[in-house]
């Protein structure tokens, strides 16, 4: 806010603790539910251009898609037309989200664009012959982006709808940890040995390690390790820098009772914080809407009891109710969800030569960050198709082509050490022409 030559600040929206919706029967939140999504999605098509809706096969993209119809038939869509964009991946053969994109289609009517990411060659890019501003911000598959762009220019789509948020805030996770330490009260202790048998039958895990969780939540710092499950995270570096308590992510409790409601509110920062970090290429598409993140539609899922969102070998359950009808039987009640591990594995295999030359000499090394050795023997592992940590050794593989990125070019120098020990305490130092 500006004013007289004032500059001010002045929050627009908040959680609330204290709002709470109870009602008697599921069909209640069941309506409910589909009265939030559906004015969550009506807002997000609003537009003087087509409109591009995101098609992955999954539960989140296709209900998007389809509620987007279902509004389209009863009411007046402020916009020219709805079409989607499916990128799916021929090599992926134990995965075959296209059998799931054709039903949704098959339920519109028409087919949407296609784009096999196979086409574009490796899932990522360890070339940096531009200057990469931030961390995993080059293109991943980069063929698979400028064709998107294609797309988009094309059809002159200006708006992207995507369902990110649906697998955080509506049970496509299913963690009952949160549930259960909930129930860690003198009174609930019967409630919480039903939960637990259950939960570890579905879980196939002993109930005391799920307790053990749930107790780790409810009293933080309780059995929790100070230690960071990262074998190439160089030792000193966690240490200085309290990293096993960074990744634990926030603490706050955002004013909520409940570790279901905090749980979440911490999952609404993380995501702001990686929106804050999206790749600089995104922004050529346009602007990109996000109806699971719909103001109204958070405040909803915080207030009801956490129990309609996910129960016992049932994730998603409120929203699989509430859609029937929707979203074709098939794709809202798939029990399989698509993944890209194959492609990334496949991808360690081909660029095998080059990574091991790449981390045979890491900046990132180096600087003190990963320990050298034990990260190329977690590579070697990821190329014969050993990888429990995927998704977290591919941030180590996009921190080390940052790096270089960054020492290559003139924009911004690294001050490197030749020896690698007297580097470690020293802070990254730049210098820019």
């Amino acid at each position: 806010m500006f004013g007289n030559g004032i500059k001010a600040s002045e929050r627009f929206w908040s959680f609330n603790p204290s709002r709470q919706i109870k009602y008697k029967t599921d069909s209640e939140y069941e309506a409910n539910f589909r009265d939030v999504f559906q004015e969550a999605v009506r807002r997000r098509v609003r537009s003087d251009s087509p409109v591009l809706a995101e098609l992955s096969g999954g539960i989140d993209s296709s209900s998007i898609v389809c509620m987007a119809d279902e509004i389209a038939a009863k009411d007046a869509v402020a916009t020219p037309r709805i079409d989607t964009l499916s990128i799916l991946d021929s090599r992926e053969a134990s995965s075959d989200e296209g059998e799931y994109v054709r039903k949704v289609e098959q339920a519109r009517g028409r087919q949407g664009h296609h784009i096999d990411a196979a086409r574009f060659g490796e899932f990522f890019s360890l070339e940096c012959d531009s200057l990469i501003p931030i961390p995993g911000s080059y293109a991943v598959q980069g063929g698979v982006t400028e064709a998107v762009f294609d797309i988009s220019r094309s059809g002159g789509y200006t708006v992207t709808l995507s369902g990110l948020g649906g697998d955080e805030f509506l049970g496509g996770v299913p963690n009952p940890v949160p549930q259960l330490a909930d129930l860690i009260s003198p009174f609930r202790v019967v409630k919480l040995f039903e939960e637990l048998t259950a939960w570890s039958l579905v879980k196939k895990s002993p109930w005391i390690h799920l307790l053990r969780e749930a107790l780790a939540m409810r009293f933080p710092g309780f059995l929790k390790s100070k230690e960071i499950n990262i074998p190439w995270v160089d030792s000193r570096f966690a240490r200085r820098h309290q990293l096993a308590e960074r990744m634990s992510g926030p603490r706050g409790t955002y004013g909520f009772p409940k570790s279901t409601q905090q749980t979440m509110a911490r999952t609404f920062v993380v995501l702001r914080r990686q929106f804050s970090c999206a790749p600089v290429h995104s922004l050529r598409f346009g602007e990109k809407r996000y109806p699971f993140l719909d103001q109204d539609l958070i405040e909803f899922v915080l207030s009801i009891p956490a129990t309609q969102l996910l129960r016992p070998g049932e994730r998603r359950s409120l929203m699989r109710r509430a859609l029937a009808g929707i979203v074709p039987h098939e794709v809202l009640w798939r029990k399989t969800k698509g993944v890209v591990s194959r492609t990334i594995l496949t991808t360690f295999r081909d660029l095998w030569p080059e990574l091991e030359a790449i981390f045979g000499t890491a900046i990132s090394a180096q600087m003190g960050f990963v320990d050298r050795d034990a990260l190329l023997r977690s590579l070697r592992a990821a190329k014969g198709g050993d990888a429990p940590q995927l998704m977290i050794l591919l941030k180590a593989i996009y921190l080390e082509v940052w790096l270089r990125s960054l020492n290559k070019h003139k924009h911004c120098r690294l001050g490197l050490e030749a020896n690698r020990q007297s580097v470690i305490g020293v802070p990254l130092r730049m210098t820019v022409p």
